[in-house]
């Protein structure tokens, strides 16, 4: 049934006096409950901030993560192109190391036939043309060994300690 204010009324219970070290063991049990719970807020609060800082450095690790793989391939793909070069350079020195025997062999007949003659000392005269020969085709046509990301790195920058 729907209660009807101006009708009806509520028996009204008789106030009961309290004894005043009740009153006073409640606010204290109040004030107890008010002060835990800004000591949790102020907990929740520290350990909200400290979740920021570890998220951002989390973040920042992440960041150097990334660059440390970029870095990584920018070495490997330096590896492998230096492999390269080294595998070219040997196929170049065996080639020539070749070639400088197949001549030696054309030129021996003729150097045998110096020294019946007379000619000195023929063997140091081949060697010495043999270093202006090296040292004139070391730069042949301008060739010079370079690495793909010669253009795109800047010098390093010298770190004050």
């Amino acid at each position: 049934t729907a209660l009807n204010v101006e009708t009806d009324t509520l028996p009204q219970i008789p106030p009961k006096k309290v004894p005043a070290s009740t009153l006073v063991a409640l606010l204290d049990a109040v004030s107890i409950r008010d002060r835990k719970i800004g000591e949790l807020t102020a907990k929740v609060q520290v350990a909200k901030q400290r979740l920021a800082e570890r998220e951002e450095h989390c973040r920042v690790i992440e960041e150097q993560v990334a660059q440390a793989v970029i870095n990584s391939n920018h070495v490997d793909l330096d590896i492998e192109w230096h492999t390269q070069a080294l595998q070219g350079a040997e196929k170049r020195n065996d080639e020539l190391e070749a070639s400088q025997r197949r001549l030696l062999a054309a030129l021996d007949p003729f150097r045998r036939k110096a020294l019946d003659a007379g000619a000195g000392d023929y063997a140091s005269m081949l060697s010495a043309r043999s270093t202006d020969m090296s040292t004139s085709f070391s730069t042949f046509a301008g060739w010079a060994p370079r690495t793909p990301r010669r253009h795109l790195l800047e010098p390093l920058a010298p770190t004050l300690t």
